[in-house]
């Protein structure tokens, strides 16, 4: 390893173990949070090269990772139809993704 990898290493593992140590501590400034400590789980959804370029230009005109924006849509939608059952979900999974190829 290179000294500046071993200095990067290092620092990196510095950092960790400070986070590590103390998780509530407030973040930095400058430091994007986009989930808000909420815990979660990995939904995959498929989505066509068209709607994916689609979703990612939104989210830059945006200025947010296209992850959050599709979370954020999903949700909204899940708010507002007051949807629990799984064959709404899945409609509106669905909605999204037309919508998406539209864009």
């Amino acid at each position: 390893m290179t000294d500046d990898t071993q200095n990067i290493s290092a620092l990196l593992r510095t950092e960790a173990e400070a986070a590590e140590a103390n998780p509530d501590a407030p973040a930095n400034a400058g430091t994007k949070i986009t989930r808000r400590g909420k815990s979660s789980r990995v939904y995959s959804i498929r989505l066509t090269e068209s709607e994916i370029a689609s979703l990612e230009a939104a989210a830059e005109r945006a200025g947010i990772p296209a992850a959050t924006l599709a979370r954020t849509w999903i949700s909204e939608r899940l708010v507002d139809d007051d949807a629990t059952d799984l064959h709404a979900i899945a409609d509106a999974l669905a909605t999204y993704s037309r919508r998406l190829a539209a864009l």
